[in-house]
């Protein structure tokens, strides 16, 4: 379910204002409409079970003991195009790679470190007009673990081994890709309003 956030001096508005504030560091010109708390529980004790996998997985790969860090959750952004987010939010697995296109890293879920490039042509559209346009993206938890960096390559179906996910750069953008599921967990949807492009 969606628990929209509030403006104000409690610690509701104080989320709401940081979520707010992430969307508007790569977007100075959008005007949020609204910011909603994802609570799907089944989704958070699946990408936490993930991540804990995950941990043990590079301990073993490295010897050493498994702990919270190696699972390197990273919060990232996500616009999920024509797709409902209730959709996202309401599926058993939430971000299902094996449902997405062949993107310029292969079928993975994709993740962006800047709002602005989830927004140009990835983002939920709910209206457009004046000149304007409503939009939705997610801010995502993404379990990163050990990131392989990789030139655009629509061929690739999972990182080399010895890596967890793959990144690379969309211009200016940093973004991340994950191949398996459970491995990224929506925690807001921003609704806000940009010029039209």
């Amino acid at each position: 379910s969606l628990v929209p956030l509030e403006e104000g001096d409690d610690d509701a508005g104080r989320e709401r204002s940081r979520v707010a504030e992430r969307l508007c560091e790569s977007l100075p010109a959008a005007r949020v409409i609204s910011v909603c708390r994802v609570d799907q529980p089944h989704l958070r004790r699946d990408f936490d079970r993930r991540c804990a996998e995950l941990c043990a997985r590079r301990a073993r790969r490295g010897g050493g003991r498994a702990n919270a860090s190696g699972a390197n959750v990273l919060e990232l952004w996500h616009g999920c195009g024509s797709t409902s987010p209730n959709a996202i939010i309401a599926d058993e697995f939430g971000f299902d790679p094996r449902f997405a296109s062949a993107g310029l890293w292969g079928r993975a879920a994709y993740f962006a470190c800047d709002a602005s490039y989830s927004n140009s042509g990835y983002a939920h559209v709910l209206e457009t007009r004046d000149g304007r346009s409503v939009r939705q993206l997610f801010l995502v938890d993404v379990s990163i673990g050990q990131a392989e960096l990789r030139r655009q390559d629509k061929t690739i179906n999972r990182p080399s081994p010895g890596f967890d996910s793959v990144t690379g750069w969309a211009g200016p953008t940093q973004v991340f890709m994950v191949y398996e599921l459970n491995r990224a967990c929506p925690t807001h949807l921003v609704t806000y309003e940009v010029d039209k492009r």
